[in-house]
């Protein structure tokens, strides 16, 4: 083995040339671990410095082959085999402090290079710990350690940074280790030398001749290769840093981008402003320039005619004294002597004075001039130039848009916190922000939008259904958008506040609930399949239940509607020994707890469904007789008869309710559609076709309206609840999707905006929320 010029003090043991720091043998990672002054690597398994003749040497290749199998290794070992090392060191990495010289570490407390110079000579031990160390091992080698005192006090005050050393002494150390290095350099050490991976170096300051006198004795010193791992780490999150703001640099190019489009779409519109405004002040003008003109022209004609009247005048005259001149003149010609004397006293006194009067009431044609006075219109006009103005550095552009919603459900009025912001970060209020919601319709609902002069903007709406939203924000006009200006919620159903009963014969159960109402109480009324009337309180708690007895022991109620103005129960009656559906024509006024009043049979011939109005006139749908019946009460007079075979579209009255205005609505099952009539029975309008979007129904149902005037539908088939204005127009919908409708029948409203559904297939009622 060969060994450098500084001999070893323990047997199998090389001093690196580059620190002249002792290494052994370690016979359990490296074969032979020897320093010498030819090519290196850097270990990949123990990250130490392996010193080579060359790549081709069999310790190089074994080692590097045992770690090739392990994780994460393979990359790092190929790329050292195929590097040139040798070249790397000199001609790419250099000290920080000492231009030029090779380095030996990295200091990872100053982030700089170091070569010999600033850390030159390492003890041969670098602290007595070490040298302890390097004994034990020894020792369990199986060699002798023979340590040199002096050596030992040469390291010791070494590492105290020579602050023990005399001046002398100091000077000589410095001197030597300048020698050291010479001998180094003239060897060749071509290729970067490097400290071992964990070693604690202790370096001396620098030479005053190079200037500086840092001194790294308590610092972090780390091979260079290391180093290179570090500064790569750094240089990867640098890199991210960089992308990270390329990124952010190119998303504002993109607002600068969205906001010249903006600025387009600004430009546009301030033209078509400026385009209605001159256009508007034009036609002001314009109409004033033909009023002026106008009277102009009538003036003109007025008094144009009044001068030719005034010359008719006088050329009449001129006619009328022509005249007369010819009589005299023909009197003087003929010398009639006695008709002179009488023309001379009879004539001319008269002539005199009505020549006189041509004079003096011909004379004057009056005014006639026509000017047009502008008067100061041109200064007012060069005035009213200053309000008309093209303002362009009062604002910037927005450009980008943030949109928080908050959980919205069909039905009740949810909101939208819009922030506009331009490119540079910058919140901007004052603008006609627009905001357009679709619905999974793909229909727009309506959304008023509130400036709140801080930079943001609340939208206000009320979602119609449930289920995906889709929303744009239009800072300017709706063909220009900006980055977060599309933005979607979902929009949660109307679900149940609460439910009751279930399925069972047992009293608070029901066998699918059919028809119910609610009195002015709160008390629930519902009649199912059975044929029972059952009673809950408003909290859906069993109260009662009752069967016709009696006189009316062989009926059935198929119904139920309340009279509040003397709190008995009108029911439609089926006789027993009919299936439900079948002929029902008497109608019974009872108590609220079953006993009978009056009993009437009427002339309809399926009327299973009835209101009651403010009148306490009863309303009946005749199914089968495809008609309305109003009565007087439960004695049977008639009031009125509206017969659906003269209406287009009336073929099935199902339900009836009346409104707050005593109208009467009917559901018309086989038509899929709702009919609206007067107080009378005159027909007034119909909504609704088949079909399962909003507005439309499949086997519309039971029917009711509340005191706000609302319409509110049970869509059978389509298992859920719509509500529509008086005048038929959509409202809102429960879908109820958490907990599902099937086939709901009867519905009935409350006067705090709840209703309840006879959910029937379910066979339970349920109770809902639709009022705000």
């Amino acid at each position: 083995m060969d060994s450098p010029d500084n001999s070893c003090y323990q047997e199998g043991c090389s001093v690196c040339q580059v620190c002249t720091t002792h290494y052994l043998s370690d016979t359990d990672q490296h074969l032979q671990l020897t320093h010498l002054p030819f090519d290196h690597e850097l270990c990949p398994d123990c990250s130490l410095l392996l010193l080579f003749r060359n790549r081709e040497d069999p310790d190089y290749t074994s080692h590097i082959q045992e770690l090739k199998g392990k994780t994460g290794l393979v990359e790092l070992i190929e790329t050292i085999h195929n590097s040139d090392h040798r070249n790397v060191g000199s001609q790419s990495v250099h000290c920080s402090e000492h231009p030029g010289q090779d380095v030996t570490g990295f200091c990872k407390t100053c982030q700089k290079t170091v070569c010999d110079i600033c850390s030159h000579a390492v003890t041969r031990a670098t602290t007595v710990n070490n040298v302890n160390t390097t004994n034990e091992i020894s020792q369990h080698n199986g060699s002798t350690t023979s340590v040199d005192s002096d050596n030992l006090r040469h390291q010791e005050l070494e590492s105290n940074n020579g602050t023990d050393l005399d001046d002398d002494h100091q000077s000589q150390h410095t001197t030597d280790a300048d020698d050291e290095n010479e001998t180094s350099s003239e060897k060749s050490f071509n290729t970067t030398k490097s400290a071992p991976s964990g070693t604690k170096l202790n370096h001396f300051p620098a030479t005053e001749e190079s200037g500086t006198m840092v001194n790294h004795s308590d610092h972090d010193i780390c091979d260079i290769y290391q180093a290179g791992e570090i500064m790569a780490d750094k240089l990867r999150k640098d890199i991210v840093c960089v992308k990270q703001a390329v990124s952010d640099k190119q998303m504002h190019v993109e607002d600068v981008l969205a906001e010249k489009e903006m600025l387009a779409s600004a430009k546009k519109t301030a033209l078509q402003k400026a385009d209605e405004i001159f256009a508007k002040m034009m036609e002001v003008i314009k109409k004033k320039h033909q009023e002026v003109t106008t009277t102009i022209q009538e003036k003109f004609q007025e008094k144009s005619k009044h001068l030719d009247q005034h010359i008719d005048s006088c050329e009449s005259q001129i006619l009328c004294m022509d005249s007369t001149v010819q009589v005299y003149n023909t009197a003087l010609r003929d010398l009639d002597v006695p008709n002179l004397v009488t023309m001379a006293t009879t004539h001319c006194k008269t002539l005199e004075n009505k020549v006189q009067e041509y004079n003096n009431t011909h004379t004057d044609s009056g005014k006639n001039y026509i000017e047009f006075d502008s008067g100061p219109c041109v200064e007012y006009v060069s005035s009213a130039q200053e309000y008309i103005q093209v303002r362009h550095d009062e604002k910037q552009l927005p450009a980008v848009v943030q949109v928080e919603t908050v959980p919205a459900t069909a039905g009740f009025t949810s909101t939208a916190e819009i922030t506009l912001s331009s490119s540079s970060k910058v919140a901007l209020s004052g603008y006609p922000v627009e905001v357009e919601i679709r619905d999974k319709y793909n229909e727009v609902i309506k959304c008023a939008v509130q400036d709140n002069e801080d930079g943001t903007y609340t939208a206000h709406f009320k979602p119609q259904v449930s289920g995906m939203h889709y929303g744009s924000v239009n800072p300017i006009d709706n063909k220009t958008t900006v980055r977060g200006s599309q933005f979607e919620f979902d929009v949660q159903s109307n679900d149940p506040v609460l439910w009751f009963g279930g399925k069972g014969k047992e009293p608070g159960l029901f066998n699918f609930p059919r028809t119910l109402t609610v009195d002015p109480t709160g008390d629930v009324y519902v009649v199912d399949e059975l044929c029972r009337v059952q009673i809950f309180n408003e909290l859906g708690t069993f109260k009662s239940h009752f069967k016709l007895d009696g006189d009316l022991k062989d009926y059935n109620a198929v119904g139920v509607a309340v009279c509040s103005s003397d709190d008995t129960l009108i029911c439609p009656l089926m006789k027993k020994d009919q299936h439900l559906g079948g002929c029902v024509n008497t109608i019974a006024k009872l108590t609220k707890t079953g006993e009978q009043v009056s009993m009437a049979t009427q002339p309809f011939q399926c009327g299973m469904h009835l209101a009651i109005n403010s009148k306490d006139q009863i309303i009946v749908a005749d199914l089968f007789g495809k008609c309305l019946y109003i009565l007087s009460d439960t004695s049977g007079e008639q009031i009125q008869t509206v017969s659906g075979r003269g209406l287009k579209n009336f073929r099935g009255p199902n339900c009836v309710c009346v409104m707050d205005d005593d109208s009467i609505v009917v559901s018309d099952t086989s038509n899929n559609c709702i009919h609206v009539f007067d107080e009378v029975g005159n027909y007034l309008f119909n909504f609704g076709q088949k079909g399962h979007r909003k507005g439309e129904f499949r086997g519309p149902q039971g029917v009711a309206a509340d005191q706000c005037g609302h319409i509110l539908v049970a869509d059978q088939y389509n298992n859920r609840v719509q509500v529509f204005d008086r005048n038929g127009q959509f409202v809102l919908c429960i879908e109820s999707t958490g907990s599902p409708l099937h086939w709901p029948r009867g519905i009935a409203v409350t006067n705090d905006g709840h209703m309840y559904v006879a959910d029937s297939d379910h066979h339970i009622v349920k109770k809902f929320k639709y009022l705000e």
